[in-house]
């Protein structure tokens, strides 16, 4: 009688969202991949809006994502290694964060062209009507939303309650400045329609090239299951 051969356990994670600060090389679709670094399904990010739902195998507590790069000998397609994340554990309420390496002045160096952060989407830790910061830069930054108005340091983050102050037809001041040479200079000012039932992040972010700060104000309207994509930015 022949011997039966256990199944290999394969990790998942739960669906996910991710959401790009700028994509590096033109690098939109990307390729999810498995133990054997081979494609199991395809992640298409979108600059500042959410991806659709997805899920992706944990090869020893990492997610992989990669390009095609040709065919190896025996021919199959080989496929190039330009984004991971490590984490213990994966949830639903997970978002993945990418930053492509061209916008953080200390990854120059990096082997892989995205740099991954997460993003905890979950209600005990973001409720709607809430507006989440995100400080990538090296500056001190102070911002404004409503009647809330927060410093957030360097590489840093903050959240902010519901906002009281609106005027006309809901409409909230928003302002991001930094500090620079202990001078504040001014990097945005717009004002958004604010409503309850949204989450907003504000994400702060350097221009390398340009030598300039930028900040996009993104919306989340989703109240059903990671997954469903919600409308895009402001």
């Amino acid at each position: 009688m022949a011997t039966e051969i256990p199944a290999i356990e394969v990790l998942e994670t739960p669906t996910m969202r991710a959401i790009a600060v700028g994509l590096e090389k033109g690098l939109t679709d990307l390729e999810i991949l498995d133990a054997k670094l081979q494609s199991v399904g395809q992640l298409s990010l979108r600059q500042f809006g959410y991806s659709k739902g997805f899920t992706s195998p944990i090869v020893e507590g990492e997610l992989l994502f990669g390009i095609p790069d040709g065919i190896d000998e025996d021919g199959n397609p080989k496929f190039k290694l330009v984004a991971s994340f490590k984490r213990a554990e994966f949830d639903k309420e997970t978002c993945l964060l990418f930053l492509p390496k061209s916008l953080m002045a200390d990854e120059q160096q990096s082997t892989t062209e995205y740099i991954i952060q997460l993003m905890d989407m979950s209600l005990s830790s973001f409720q709607f009507g809430h507006t989440r910061i995100i400080n990538l830069t090296p500056w001190e930054t102070n911002v404004s939303v409503g009647e809330q108005n927060t410093t957030v340091t360097a590489w840093n983050r903050s959240t902010f309650a519901k906002i009281q102050e609106t005027s006309g037809v809901s409409m909230a001041q928003v302002e991001v400045s930094y500090i620079q040479d202990g001078t504040a200079n001014m990097a945005y000012q717009t004002r958004i329609r604010y409503q309850e039932d949204i989450r907003y992040t504000i994400f702060i972010y350097s221009d390398i090239k340009n030598e300039r700060i930028r900040v996009r104000v993104v919306k989340d309207l989703s109240r059903e299951k990671l997954g469903v994509r919600p409308l895009s930015d402001s």
